[in-house]
C-alpha cells in the first residue's frame, strides 16, 4: 500500500441540495456483478483486508440498522448471487441513500453535464457519413465531463469516488492511520466516525467519536456535519464506481439522465420496479432501461434467467488481458485525473449509445426501442459492468495491496 500524505488528500464537501429524479444505476443485479468481477481479480492480501473491513469479527447487520440503514436486509430475495463480500454490500448505498441519514449522498451517485449551460446543448449527431467524427471532435470540449463546472464541491460522482477512496484507505489494517512520516498514529480505529463538513474542501477532517460514544445531538444535525466510517465509506465507494460506469449516470442534466425520456420497451417487460423504492411503474424511461431492463430482459432470454450465467459470459469475453490493459491505463479511483477521465468516457457512451438509437437517430419522448437497439446495446452494457469490475478491482488494489497487476 501507497504512503498517502494526509496534506493531499480528499474529503467530501457536500451541499444539500434538492434532488428530486429516480437515478438508481445498475439495480441490484448489476452492482453485484460489478462487486464479483472485482474480488475475483484481487490478490490474496487485498481480499482479505477488504472481508476484515467489510465484515469483521463479531460483526451483525444490527450494527448499522438502527442508524445507518443495513447492508444486508432481511427482505433480500431468497436468489440473490451473493458470491463475494463486495457484491454483498454492492446495493447497500442505494438502500439508505433516501434514508435521513445519508440523505445528503444522493446526489453522489451520478454526474450531471450541464448541457444547458452549452450553447445548442449535448445532442447526437443525425448523420451516417464520415462527418460524424468531424462533428463529435468538434464538441468534445464543451460537451464533454468537466469538472470544474460539472462537479463543484465535488458534488458527485468523481468527487464522492475520489473522497471515499482516500477516506477509506485512511486506515491501516489494523485499525490505525499514516502520518507524515508514514508511521503508525493510534487511535483511529476503522468504526471511528469521520466528521464532514460542507464547505470544507479537500484536506479537512475532524474525528469525533467512536460509534458506542456516538453523541444523540449529532445524529440530527444532518444540515452541518455528516459522519461516516471506514466501512461506510468502502461500501459506498464499490457502489459509486459501479454507478459511474452505468452511461445514463453521466449524463444530461437537462433530461435527468433520460428519466423524463419515457420510451416503450419489449412486451416481456410491461411494468417495472423502482429499486430505490419499490414503486411499480407501468412505463419505462431510457434511464430504468439501461439499469434494469437490458440486464433483466438479456438474463431472461439468454441466460434461463441465471444472473451467475451472465456473469460467467461477461467475464470470458470483456475481462480478457485486452480489455484489462485498456481500463488499466488510468485505474486509480484514488486520482481525480483518472476518475475524471472515467465519467468523460461515460459520457461518450451516453451519447453516443444510450441516446442514439442504432440508425443514428436520437431517442426522443415516447419512441418505442427497437430489437436491434437491445441487442447491440447488451453488448455496452456488459463492456460497461467489466470494465467497473476491473477498476474497482484497481482501485482497492491500489489502496490496500500491491498493485502489481495494474
Amino acid at each position: 500500500m501507497k504512503p498517502l500524505n494526509p496534506g493531499k488528500l480528499a474529503f467530501l464537501s457536500v451541499l444539500m441540495i434538492n434532488q428530486t429524479s429516480s437515478i438508481v444505476a445498475w439495480g441490484k443485479e448489476g452492482h453485484e456483478i460489478v462487486g464479483n468481477i472485482a474480488y475475483h481479480m484481487l490478490t490474496n492480501k487485498t481480499r482479505a483486508i477488504v472481508t476484515d473491513i467489510l465484515f469483521p469479527s463479531g460483526y451483525t447487520s444490527d450494527d448499522d440498522n438502527a442508524r445507518n440503514g443495513d447492508d444486508r436486509s432481511s427482505d433480500d430475495d431468497e436468489d440473490t448471487f451473493y458470491t463475494s463480500p463486495l457484491a454483498a454490500v454492492a446495493n447497500w448505498a442505494d438502500k439508505v441513500r433516501y434514508t435521513s441519514y445519508f440523505h445528503w449522498t444522493a446526489p453522489l451517485h451520478f454526474v450531471d453535464v450541464q448541457d444547458e449551460e452549452i450553447p445548442g446543448g449535448c445532442h447526437v449527431v443525425n448523420t451516417k457519413d464520415g462527418d460524424i467524427i468531424f462533428e463529435r471532435a468538434l464538441h468534445h470540449d464543451t460537451c464533454s465531463f468537466i469538472y470544474e463546472r460539472d462537479c463543484q464541491n465535488d458534488n458527485c460522482a468523481v468527487g464522492a469516488i475520489v473522497n471515499f477512496s482516500e477516506l477509506a484507505s485512511q486506515f491501516t489494517p489494523n485499525g490505525s492511520a499514516f502520518n507524515d512520516d508514514t508511521a503508525f498514529t493510534s487511535g483511529l480505529a476503522r468504526n471511528a466516525i469521520v466528521q464532514i463538513r460542507p464547505g470544507l474542501l479537500r484536506g479537512s477532517r475532524q474525528l469525533i467519536s467512536e460509534p458506542e460514544h456516538f453523541p444523540s445531538s449529532l445524529e440530527h444535525s444532518l444540515i452541518s456535519t455528516h459522519n461516516v466510517t471506514q466501512r461506510q465509506s468502502l461500501m459506498f465507494l464499490i457502489h459509486i464506481i459501479g454507478d459511474i460506469h452505468q452511461p445514463l449516470h453521466v449524463s444530461r442534466q437537462s433530461d435527468k439522465g433520460g428519466n423524463t425520456i419515457n420510451v416503450n420497451f419489449p412486451s416481456e417487460f410491461e411494468s417495472y420496479t423502482d429499486e430505490r423504492n419499490g414503486h411499480k411503474h407501468k412505463d419505462w424511461d431510457l434511464h430504468s432501461v439501461w439499469d434494469t431492463g437490458i440486464i433483466e430482459l438479456a438474463m431472461k432470454r439468454h441466460f434461463a434467467s441465471s444472473q451467475k450465467s451472465l456473469e460467467e459470459c461477461i467475464e470470458a469475453e470483456y475481462v480478457t488481458d485486452d480489455y484489462i490493459k485498456k481500463w488499466s491505463k488510468c485505474p486509480n479511483g484514488q486520482l481525480i485525473d483518472c476518475v475524471s477521465l472515467w465519467a468523460r468516457e461515460g459520457f461518450h457512451y451516453a451519447l453516443n449509445y444510450a441516446y442514439e438509437n442504432e440508425d443514428g437517430v436520437e431517442v426522443k419522448d415516447g419512441d418505442t426501442l427497437t430489437e436491434d437497439y437491445f441487442v447491440s446495446r447488451l453488448e455496452i452494457v456488459k463492456r460497461r459492468l467489466a470494465a467497473g469490475g476491473v477498476r474497482l478491482a484497481a482501485t482497492l488494489e491500489d489502496m490496500f495491496g500491491d498493485n502489481e497487476q495494474f
